[in-house]
């Protein structure tokens, strides 16, 4: 403080020069005014202050709040992906399971296809077959009409022949006695023929 006083000037007389108390009492005085109203003002900017800080406290403990609302909903969120994230691993799992049945069912159809081609084809030749087999066996049958008539008509040669035995037998006797008689009838043409 450049205007301070430090020490008071003194009198002949005794005591100090009167100015010089005035002075610094005033001093004081004005030094006590200041501090007070800036003391006051200090207070009253503290109190605006403090009005200002409640709202703000309010703010901070609302944002704290919604900090921790977002906090958990973002927690939640991150639950929730992780079970969206589990489905759609299993979904493409899934996905991927299907896919190969599909795949298999594919290649079951194409052989179950080429299987009905052929089953076709065997079906064509069999029928073929059937048609060459009904054909022989009509054949079959008319060869056997004919054995048949044959084995009739040799039933009634047959009958015929036992028929015709006796007198078979007849002309063997006949012919054995011929050829006895042989020798006698060459001697004859040998007698006439000299």
């Amino acid at each position: 403080m450049s205007g301070e006083v430090k020490f008071f000037r003194k009198r002949f007389f005794g005591g100090f020069n009167r100015e010089d108390v005035v002075k610094y009492i005033s001093k004081l005085a004005q030094e006590r005014n200041d501090e007070k109203a800036a003391r006051e003002a200090a207070e009253t900017k503290v109190a605006a202050m403090a009005g200002e800080v409640e709202p703000l406290r309010s703010a901070a403990d609302e944002t704290k709040q919604e900090a921790d609302k977002a906090r958990s909903e973002l927690q939640s969120a991150k639950n929730e992906m992780e079970l969206l994230r589990a489905d759609k691993e299993a979904a493409q799992y899934r996905v991927l399971e299907l896919t190969n049945k599909l795949d298999n069912i594919k290649e079951e159809l194409e052989y179950l296809k080429m299987s009905a081609e052929e089953s076709h084809k065997l079906k064509d030749s069999a029928r073929q077959e059937l048609l060459d087999l009904s054909d022989k066996m009509q054949a079959l049958q008319n060869e056997h009409e004919e054995v048949k008539k044959l084995a009739d008509e040799g039933k009634v040669f047959k009958a015929q022949v036992i028929e015709l035995q006796p007198k078979v037998e007849k002309l063997e006797e006949v012919k054995k006695q011929f050829e006895e008689l042989q020798p006698a009838i060459e001697n004859l043409k040998t007698a006439f023929s000299d």
